[in-house]
């Protein structure tokens, strides 16, 4: 049996918003007497923070630039990452067709529909509106 005086554990929700529970000694000697030492050592690990696998998703992406040469040879950049022929997708979102003006892309975490987006243009995730110019930028007020 484990030997631990506290047991700290982090809880995340979707939103990443994260609880916390601490546990006194008693408490500690409850779960040990009733669970394997496995389990608990895995659930201490499971809801350690840097065992945490989370994606964050932002709220606007922003395809700046297509270089385009062929159908399996092309670069674009999207919130300044680069996304090739070879490499395609990642965690948040996969680049299903490249044209010399446009490209198409799945969010991975959403409906499996995809989005055409051209250069210069922003695909605002809530409500998959697609917008001229960079959205990320938030305009300045204007001063009198």
């Amino acid at each position: 049996m484990h030997n631990l005086n506290r047991v700290f554990a982090i809880f995340c929700v979707t939103s990443g918003l994260c609880a916390s529970i601490m546990m006194t000694p008693e408490e500690v000697g409850v779960i040990n007497s009733i669970a394997p030492e496995e389990t608990l050592a895995e659930i201490v690990e499971m809801n350690d923070p840097d065992n945490l696998n989370i994606t964050l998703v932002p709220d606007i992406l922003f395809l700046s630039a297509i270089l385009y040469f062929e159908p399996s040879q092309w670069t674009v950049w999207i919130n300044d990452k680069t996304y090739t022929a070879s490499d395609a997708d990642d965690d948040l979102l996969k680049v299903s067709n490249v044209t010399k003006d446009s490209i198409e892309l799945e969010l991975k975490d959403y409906l499996k529909k995809s989005t055409k987006v051209r250069a210069n243009q922003s695909l605002v995730i809530s409500g998959r509106r697609v917008i001229d110019g960079d959205a990320r930028i938030k305009p300045k007020s204007a001063q009198l």
